[in-house]
């Protein structure tokens, strides 16, 4: 019984472990979209400028 209890836990560390990564995996894909439309804007921001002198 002892044995099935740490399997157990060990099972829950992992499923822990596992969520964590895919929500790192999400968080990172959004900070590189974030950045990646941030500097697309800055490109158009920086080409109407010129076209203004």
């Amino acid at each position: 019984m002892r044995e099935k209890n740490e399997v157990n836990v060990l099972q829950d560390k992992v499923n822990v472990l596992n969520t964590s990564v895919e929500r790192f995996q999400c968080n990172r894909l959004t900070m590189v979209d974030v950045y990646r439309s941030s500097l697309a804007r800055a490109v158009n921001d920086f080409r109407s400028f010129r076209h203004d002198f």
